[in-house]
């Protein structure tokens, strides 16, 4: 062993690295590698250097960010602005490999390279790219996003990255506020200064005799997810061990992603002689995005429309929702012409994962709408038609609630891994009508429980199996058809099953070593609701720079308007992401 560690250090690397590499610390490091205990030289140096990591971040985080942030990398939901985005995202990687060009200047011996993997499958272009620094044959990966969603609502200037104090668990503190900031252009500077401040501390290093350390950053997670087919292509070589750093500390599984579509045919329009919904719709958007606002249009006689339009207000603020402590959305009133138009405005958190967040500290616009037109609907206050009964649908299916509570036997599991209050959520978050049909389409995140197979314990990844909503569903729509005498109709397809990892599997312990290091208790093991590209991947896990108590409502708006990013959670993030690298990297 001795022999081959002197040909290597012989080999690669310059006289004046040379000397600090005797035998006796190519046998040290050996028995670090070996061993907790290890030899006292190799102890002082796997542990990474913080300072320095901590002035790289408070130099470089904000202005870094402000570059990544003012690149607009959203695709539209019909993808017209795709040539737009591909540019932005072009522009964006060209940026970072300034940077990275930068750092290779200032390396003695290991550099950074760079590399991309493009593929079109099915109609669809997939597309990432990252850097690597290392000679050897194991991998350990950062991976991050640069694409985000739509910004929503623009008036809170969404690329332009800023530092903003608000109220976080208590005090007063700074958030880095922009589209992406938390998901996920703020995590992805974080990783690349981290593995900057790694690269630095390593160069030269035996350590990358054997490993390569990489960044790759996907340009279509909120939208296709490059990363999984990545993964599958067999002539790449995916990572040894994965950290995907777009979430929270530390997510052992991942709940299932279900994404049904309701229609309605459209029935002949007609006058009536009362009011009546003439429109129902929200912006377009993803599935997984809780729209921005909810607009309904509102005909009828003129007398009653101008009447219905001075008591509204008031009677949106006394109407009884299905919950007594619900909290509706803002609601704002026009009278145009011969319509009405009511229109009500997200508050909170805006990821599709997390509607339970929303409804805690915000509203979602298209729930407080369609429920309170529902009541009035069942009053006979507005007419029955095809709108109507859209918003009866929401209000029967799911009124106000997200765990499933309407209808508990069917659409309410949870279970020993997603826990009560943590099991499967519901989403309405996006209704629009054409000449042919009305359609309703709701994010669902699902525990075991929706699932037809169960976990073992033991195997770890994707359950295997189907959900069971399409029968769910279909059971349910033809209860409301009866009791309606109405025409709804489902259509189901699964996303991507539960995925559950193992608290006892190396990865985790690695990373729970890291977190205890600097934070000094056990990470905590959480079950969510989102999508992320550790899915499916048992060398993958998904952690983030959010900890535990952390919310993804006020100020941190997962998705959505003033979305922000706790800088000192940053920062304390980046210190157990550099250590976890080095203790996958030492033990593996």
């Amino acid at each position: 062993m001795k022999l081959s560690y002197q040909k290597r250090l012989s080999s690669n690397y310059p006289a004046e690295k040379r000397s600090l590499y005797s035998p006796l610390t190519a046998i040290c490091l050996l028995a670090g590698l070996l061993s907790v205990g290890g030899c006292q030289l190799f102890q002082k140096s796997s542990q990474p250097n913080t300072a320095s990591l901590d002035q790289l971040i408070d130099s470089q985080l904000l202005p870094t960010t402000q570059a990544f942030i003012k690149h607009a990398t959203y695709r539209t939901p019909d993808r017209t602005n795709e040539a737009i985005m591909r540019k932005n995202m072009a522009n964006l990687r060209d940026y970072i490999s300034g940077i990275m060009s930068d750092f290779n200047s200032q390396q003695q011996v290991d550099k950074f390279s760079s590399f991309e993997w493009k593929k079109h499958i099915k109609g669809r272009d997939y597309w990432l790219f990252g850097y690597r620094i290392g000679r050897g044959t194991k991998k350990a990966s950062i991976i991050a996003h640069l694409d985000t969603v739509p910004p929503g609502n623009s008036d809170w200037k969404p690329f332009e990255a800023r530092i903003e104090q608000h109220q976080y668990r208590g005090q007063l503190t700074d958030f880095l506020v922009g589209r992406g900031a938390i998901d996920d252009k703020g995590p992805a500077v974080v990783s690349l200064l981290t593995l900057q401040s790694l690269a630095k501390e390593l160069d030269g290093n035996p350590l990358l005799d054997d490993w390569q350390l990489e960044i790759l950053f996907d340009t279509s997670e909120e939208t296709g997810m490059s990363m999984p087919h990545y993964m599958k292509d067999p002539k790449q070589r995916p990572p040894t061990v994965g950290v995907v750093f777009d979430s929270a500390w530390c997510v052992r599984a991942e709940k299932g992603i279900e994404r049904p579509i309701f229609t309605l045919p459209r029935q002949p329009q007609q006058s009536y002689d009362q009011l009546w919904i003439a429109d129902l719709f929200t912006p377009p958007g993803p599935s997984n995005q809780i729209p921005d606002t909810a607009t309904a249009i509102i005909k009828g006689p003129r007398q009653q429309l101008k009447a219905y339009a001075k008591q509204v207000m008031i009677d949106y603020k006394q109407f009884t929702f299905d919950d007594i402590d619900y909290r509706p959305a803002k609601l704002k009133v026009m009278l145009e012409g011969d319509q009405l138009i009511l229109t009500t405005k997200v508050a909170g958190a805006q990821h599709g994962s997390v509607p339970h967040a929303n409804r805690a500290e915000g509203a979602n616009p298209l729930v407080s709408l369609a429920n309170y037109l529902a009541g009035k609907v069942n009053q006979g206050y507005l007419a029955q038609n095809d709108f109507s009964q859209m918003t009866q649908f929401i209000e029967w299916m799911w009124g106000t609630y997200v765990f499933g509570e309407k209808h508990p036997q069917l659409l309410q599991a949870y279970d020993d891994v997603f826990s009560k209050d943590n099991g499967t959520t519901y989403a309405v978050t996006r209704v629009k009508a054409n000449d042919k049909q009305i359609r309703l389409r709701v994010d669902i995140r699902y525990a075991t429980g929706h699932q037809t197979s169960q976990w073992d314990g033991i195997t770890e990844g994707f359950l295997p199996g189907n959900s069971r909503f399409k029968a769910i569903f279909t059971e349910l729509t033809s209860a409301f058809n009866q009791q309606h005498q109405s025409q709804v109709k489902s259509f189901s397809q699964r996303s991507t099953a539960p995925d559950i990892r193992r608290i006892d599997g190396p990865l985790f312990k690695y990373i729970d070593a890291a977190y205890k290091s600097v934070k000094g208790e056990e990470c905590p093991r959480l079950a969510i609701g989102g999508g992320t590209d550790a899915k499916g991947h048992a060398n993958l896990l998904a952690v983030g720079p959010m900890f535990a108590g952390g919310t993804m409502g006020p100020p941190v708006n997962y998705h959505g308007v003033n979305e922000g990013a706790p800088i000192n959670e940053l920062k304390a993030s980046a210190k157990i992401l550099q250590q976890s690298l080095l203790n996958v990297m030492k033990n593996e």
